[in-house]
């Protein structure tokens, strides 16, 4: 990863990357102290602006803060994505970034006073605006959709593009019953470990499976709320379902439609620019996915 000079960021496409204005309250200060504490425990060295350390000096792993108070407030924001876009915004550097992150990434999703997933759209609380808010003190929209351009989201994950959990055929299912008389079906790690060329096929079940569940078959009308990138709406039509999925991003808006019509899919699928609560009409079932994911429990029941 290349990192990226604050004056060279498009902060009006990125306002994530603009310096912070403050988080109310004692979080960035506990982080700091907290951090400072373990960096020893961590085989973490700190390097700070005004020549202290924290850790040992032969540290395995070693970080240069270059602006610790915005580093402190974007980890209290945004948690593990605010090391990210800490680290795109010039806050810190260091020689070694796939240590440094495997290093300080568990340690901030493990501290209470990190945001955690989902909390970036939906608030501590678990409540929020899906459409946006105000951020770094201007107005921002903040779609889960869009987290992450799909150039990116290529570079990580297979054909399907999907984000969300994969289900390995070698992965042990167990059955449980909740007090409510629910069902959950657990899905252990595969074993032995996949490769990178299984993914594909298990994001493919992945779909398969959700869509059985919600009992989608041939001729049923089914509301597709986050088509991610277009795997589980396709798939969705492939077992000769009428579909109906909507994205609020033009740029998808397209990729989307490209996919839908390259896999003749087109007729089959209708897509339109727009939210879930814009769609009108009765359904058999209503499936999400990706964004389910990113969210995390925060975000969970707004986006449901």
């Amino acid at each position: 990863m290349v990192r990226v000079e604050p004056q060279v960021v498009d902060l009006e496409r990125w306002p994530a990357l603009a310096p912070p204005s403050g988080v109310p309250g004692q979080p960035p200060v506990l982080i700091a102290q907290a951090l400072r504490r373990s960096a020893r425990e961590l085989g973490l060295r700190i390097d700070y602006p005004d020549a202290s350390a924290a850790g040992e000096y032969d540290a395995p792993v070693r970080v240069v803060l270059r602006e610790p108070e915005h580093f402190w407030a974007r980890l209290a924001e945004c948690g593990v994505v605010g090391l990210g876009e800490s680290f795109m915004a010039g806050d810190w550097t260091t020689p070694d970034l796939c240590a440094a992150i495997t290093t300080l990434a568990p340690w901030i999703a493990a501290n209470a006073d990190c945001a955690h997933p989902g909390e970036r759209a939906y608030g501590r609380e678990g409540r929020g605006s899906v459409g946006g808010g105000r951020r770094r003190g201007c107005p921002v929209t903040v779609e889960l959709e869009d987290s992450v351009p799909g150039a990116l989201t290529s570079l990580y994950t297979d054909e399907t593009m999907s984000t969300s959990g994969a289900v390995f055929a070698s992965g042990a299912r167990t059955r449980s019953r909740l007090q409510d008389g629910t069902d959950v079906v657990h899905l252990e790690a595969p074993s032995p470990a996949p490769r990178r060329g299984d993914l594909g096929d298990a994001q493919r079940r992945s779909a398969d499976t959700m869509l059985t569940l919600a009992g989608v078959e041939d001729g049923s009308h089914v509301l597709v709320a986050t088509p991610g990138w277009g795997e589980l709406p396709m798939r969705a039509a492939e077992r000769g379902a009428h579909v109906r999925t909507m994205t609020a991003s033009t740029e998808r808006l397209s990729a989307l439609g490209s996919r839908f019509a390259a896999a003749g899919l087109d007729e089959e699928i209708s897509l339109f620019l727009g939210a879930p609560s814009d769609a009108a009409g009765m359904v058999d079932a209503v499936v999400a996915a990706d964004p389910g994911a990113t969210a995390g429990r925060a975000g969970h029941d707004e986006v449901i």
